[in-house]
C-alpha cells in the first residue's frame, strides 16, 4: 500500500479529536470539504483501450478525464481529495505530479493512495474507514466523471438532513432528469427507481437494461411510504454526498462494486436529489 501527498501543505488543521467516528461522536463542522475519488472502474468496459492506459487518463478534447473530475470537485469547494487507484497507479501518480494540482497554489490538496488489493468500491471504502481519512461530509465520485452540475443546493440539503439524522449514515445521490433515448444516456445507465415523493428517499434502484419485467420488493409499498414515484427518467450522475458514517457502513459490504446498487438501500438513509 502506498500513500503519496500531492500539492501544497494542507490548509487548516485536521482537528482529529472532533472528527466523526463510528460510535456517535460529533462531527467537526469546520473541517474543509473533502472528496474520495475512485480512479478505477473495476470493470473491462473500455478494454482493450485501457490495456495500456488507465480509464481515468483517457483523453477528452486532449484533457485527461481525471482532470475534469478534479476540476469539478475544486469548483464545488473541495479542498482535499483522496485519489484511490489500483490499475496502473504509477501513471496516475505521474500525471497528477506533473499537473497544476501539484502546484503550491492549488486550492485542492491531492493525496494519491494506491494498492493492488483494491477490487471494488467496497475495498476503497474499507480503507477510507481504516485510515480515518474523512472528518466530515465528503463527496464520492469516480475519476471519469465529466460534470458541471452545481451541487451547492444538494450540499445544503444534505447538511440540513444531517442535523436531523445525527450519527446516521446519510448519502445524497445526485440524479439528472434524462428520459429514455436522451443523448446523455447509454444502455448501461438505464435504471428504474422508486422514490418517496415526500422525503425524496430512494427506495429502490434497479438496472433496467434489456429487462422486460421489473420486480419491486414489498417493503417499498409498506410502512410510511404513502406517496411513491416510479421513475424511468433519471440518470445516475455517479456523484454522491456522504456522511462520515457511510464509509464505515458501506465498507462492511463485501465486493461492493458500485455505491448505487439496491443491495445497500436497507442499510442506510439514501436520498435522491434531482438536479
Amino acid at each position: 500500500l502506498a500513500i503519496t501527498k500531492m500539492a501544497a501543505k494542507q490548509k487548516g488543521s485536521r482537528r482529529a479529536a472532533a472528527a466523526a467516528r463510528p460510535g456517535g461522536e460529533e462531527v467537526d463542522t469546520s473541517a474543509p470539504l473533502q472528496a474520495v475519488l475512485v480512479a478505477d472502474s473495476f470493470n473491462r468496459r473500455f478494454f482493450p483501450i485501457t490495456k495500456d492506459q488507465p480509464r481515468a487518463l483517457l483523453p477528452l478534447a486532449n484533457v485527461a478525464l481525471i482532470d475534469y473530475s478534479l476540476e469539478f470537485l475544486t469548483s464545488t469547494g473541495v479542498q482535499e481529495t483522496f485519489v484511490f487507484c489500483c490499475w496502473m497507479a504509477q501513471k496516475i501518480k505521474d500525471h497528477i505530479q506533473k499537473s497544476k494540482w501539484n502546484r503550491p497554489t492549488s486550492p485542492n490538496t491531492i493525496h494519491i493512495i494506491s494498492s493492488e488489493s483494491y477490487r471494488s468500491l467496497g475495498d476503497v471504502l474499507r480503507d477510507v474507514d481504516a485510515k480515518s481519512l474523512v472528518r466530515s461530509d465528503f463527496i464520492l465520485i469516480y475519476g471519469d466523471v465529466v460534470s458541471n452540475i452545481n451541487v451547492t443546493k444538494a450540499l445544503e440539503e444534505h447538511k440540513a438532513r444531517r442535523k436531523l439524522e445525527k450519527n446516521v449514515s446519510v448519502m445524497t445521490m445526485i440524479f439528472k432528469q434524462a428520459p429514455p433515448g436522451h443523448r446523455t444516456r447509454c444502455q448501461e445507465d438505464d435504471v428504474i427507481t422508486a422514490v418517496n415523493s415526500k422525503t425524496g428517499r430512494l427506495l429502490h434502484y434497479q438496472k433496467a437494461s434489456r429487462l422486460k419485467k421489473f420486480r419491486f420488493p414489498m417493503h417499498v409499498f409498506n410502512g410510511s411510504n404513502d406517496e411513491i414515484e416510479i421513475r424511468h427518467d433519471l440518470l445516475d450522475c455517479h456523484i454522491s454526498i456522504c456522511s462520515p458514517q457511510v464509509s464505515k457502513t458501506m465498507s462492511q459490504e463485501e465486493g461492493l462494486a458500485t455505491f448505487s446498487v439496491s443491495t445497500v438501500l436497507p442499510m442506510k438513509l439514501i436520498l435522491c436529489i434531482i438536479s
